[in-house]
């Protein structure tokens, strides 16, 4: 298993505590999911090493996944079946 020192950071750029800081309220599941999604992109090449504000846009990208995914699911009408088409219809003409 790899240990944090072999993971390429820019020493110049790089802050745990501004990092952390800029992360609370997220879980443990969270911080595992974020740092996979960065070790890919190390490891595919579209970042060389760690940098303060390539794991912040990486956060801000997983905070906004998170909130879209609480939202409301817009179902088009060609996806509903012919009796929940026509609940909606009853609904409508007695509002």
């Amino acid at each position: 298993m790899a240990s944090t020192k072999e993971i390429p950071k820019d020493i110049h750029n790089f802050s745990y505590a501004e990092i952390a800081e800029y992360s609370a309220g997220l879980t443990g599941g969270d911080i595992k999911n974020i740092t996979l999604k960065l070790c890919i992109k190390i490891c595919a090449g579209r970042i060389t090493a760690l940098d303060t504000v390539d794991v912040k846009n990486e956060i801000d990208t997983y905070k906004q996944s998170l909130e879209d995914s609480k939202g409301i699911r817009i179902v088009l009408d060609n996806e509903l079946a012919e009796e929940q088409k026509n609940a909606l219809e009853d609904k409508r003409k007695n509002q």
